[in-house]
């Protein structure tokens, strides 16, 4: 168990956290090159430049390094995540402002002390991208809603049974079934879609029950879904190391004014643009597989739960009441008032009391 573990943790860092922290530090070495003059005359000692521009030279350092980095990333990946889902947009307009704030401050300094300081625009390059961000993700929200809404009157008004259940499924994968939990990024709606799909068919909370979920599930299944995670968790970890690449070589652009670093800003905005359209291909394969752990193994979790249903056979709503008097326990810690197991009965019968 825990050689197949470690394998897939080892796959896991060199996939999804290493092969982006290389690719950064190679960014990095790249723009620190002094030949190129991006950061100014060839002589001139930058910060950059003193901390990246060794890396090339020594493999052992670049190496150290991008398993440093990778360390870094591992420790962060979550928040990327979150900001790819849409859940920090707040957050990193207010950051975002902060910094263009505070450069505006600095470059006022520098005016008024006659210096040159580059600290003006090391602060408003990540400003910019930041803030730019934030107002994507506000003004895409908007139309995100709207888009669900118009899908849902579509499905309700459809009268062709086919078309309709095509309507409904394209529903159920793109959003959670309630316009309060749309997200503002395609990535964020697809992956809450999944989390929402327990709760809309079966009243089973997807965050509290995952972790007990994975108890039962089978090995080969958990392999399955570590890998699609895998897959989503590098494309996220390579868009936010473009991004920073991106914002890099806009400093870079802004501080000397070159071509070659303009086309460099253009390149890594274009590659982050394309990582994350990879992660919001690759989370729709995730995401099915989330759906699919709720379909085959839910009532298993029950029976490991040593909860019993004296009924040979469940109906939906008898389900959802069961997971209710569940949830009473996992998700809010209410302790039961009695020994005896939960059950749920059947409603008796509209003849019984005639």
């Amino acid at each position: 168990m825990f050689g197949s573990s470690a394998e897939q943790l080892g796959r896991r860092f060199v996939v999804a956290q290493l092969t982006p922290a290389a690719l950064l530090c190679a960014g990095l070495s790249i723009l620190a090159l002094p030949e190129l003059s991006w950061l100014g005359s060839p002589t001139e000692l930058t910060w950059l430049r003193l901390q990246f521009g060794r890396f090339g030279e020594t493999p052992v350092v670049f190496s150290a390094t991008a398993v440093l980095a990778a360390i870094l990333i591992s420790q962060y990946e979550r928040t990327f995540t979150r900001i790819a889902e849409g859940y920090l947009t707040k957050a990193l307009g207010i950051v975002g402002a902060t910094l263009i704030l505070l450069a505006t401050f600095s470059a006022g300094w520098n005016w008024w002390t006659k210096s040159q300081s580059p600290l003006p625009l090391a602060l408003a390059a990540p400003g910019l991208v930041t803030l730019a961000i934030s107002v994507a993700q506000t003004v895409s929200r908007k139309g995100h809603v709207a888009k669900y809404l118009a899908l849902e009157e579509e499905w309700r008004n459809e009268k062709d049974r086919l078309a309709k259940f095509t309507l409904e499924r394209q529903i159920t994968e793109q959003y959670p079934r309630d316009a309060n939990y749309v997200r503002p990024t395609r990535f964020g709606n697809t992956y809450r879609a999944a989390e929402y799909y327990p709760h809309y068919m079966f009243n089973v909370d997807a965050v509290t029950m995952w972790p007990r979920l994975m108890a039962v599930v089978p090995q080969d299944y958990q392999r399955s879904l570590d890998s699609a995670e895998t897959s989503v968790a590098f494309s996220i970890n390579m868009c936010f190391a473009a991004v920073t690449m991106c914002t890099t070589s806009m400093y870079a652009a802004f501080r000397t004014g070159s071509p070659s670093a303009w086309v460099a800003t253009s390149l890594f905005a274009v590659l982050a643009t394309g990582m994350y359209r990879l992660a919001c291909s690759g989370v729709r394969g995730w995401a099915e597989y989330i759906r699919a752990a709720f379909d085959l193994y839910r009532l298993d979790l029950l029976q490991q739960l040593r909860v019993v249903w004296p009924v040979s056979q469940l109906s939906n709503r008898e389900e959802a009441d069961l997971w209710r008097l569940v949830q009473r326990m996992t998700f809010y810690g209410h302790k039961p008032d009695s020994d005896t197991p939960l059950k749920v009965q059947r409603p008796p019968s509209p003849d019984t009391h005639r």
